[in-house]
């Protein structure tokens, strides 16, 4: 039995610094045990769908590893679920770069290509992030603020509404609080009124 090393690299470049996440894993481990130990090293929250794809040199996706069965019938492609398939699945067939897809929605998606293999080292607890570069999460939260802060600069609030800008006609509410007070003055009598 061997231990595989894995570098997951996100597919998008994210202003040219270089990421990744060395995961090494023993080939009796399932592509579950894979899946979740690259949230874990990118620090991604779990609970979206994800598949890995058998890929080419070009990067051409290939048979999908899903995440749960998609309960195809018997004249459509096997499903592949991680939890049933092994790392020896591929590692027997020379398959040595993968695709991973977490999340449709976002189609967050990494290159998985295979670095090394070795004997399992005795008493190591796999699947082992073995070495790291870079951070997805930093780059996603300075984006979000950036896009934030167009949409609202908060020194601009002075004499705007809660919600940094003044709306149309609101001079027409102009006024400072000796114009009006809760004394009898200010309001007609009913009787004073045809109903």
């Amino acid at each position: 039995m061997k231990a595989i090393t894995y570098r997951i690299t996100p597919e998008k470049e994210i202003d040219g610094e270089e990421i990744y996440r060395d995961i090494t894993i023993r080939e009796d481990q399932s592509f579950e045990d894979l899946h979740y130990s690259i949230l874990d090293a990118f620090e991604i929250t779990p609970g979206e769908m994800a598949s890995f794809y058998l890929s080419d040199e070009e990067w051409n996706k290939g048979v999908e590893i899903t995440l749960f069965d998609m309960k195809v019938k018997e004249h459509e492609v096997v499903n592949l679920v991680m939890s049933e398939v092994n790392i020896s699945k591929v590692t027997t067939e020379n398959v040595d770069q993968l695709i991973y897809v977490y999340d449709f929605l976002t189609y967050q998606t990494f290159h998985v290509t295979k670095i090394s293999e070795e004997k399992p080292k005795k008493n190591a607890l796999y699947p082992l992030c073995v070495a790291m570069a870079g951070s997805i999460l930093a780059d996603d939260d300075d984006d979000f603020k950036s896009e934030f802060e167009d949409d609202y600069d908060s020194n601009s609030r002075d004499d705007d509404d809660e919600f940094g800008g003044s709306f149309e006609g609101e001079e027409d509410f102009a006024g400072s609080d000796d114009d009006f007070s809760f004394e009898a003055d200010n309001f007609d009598n009913i009787d004073d009124h045809d109903l």
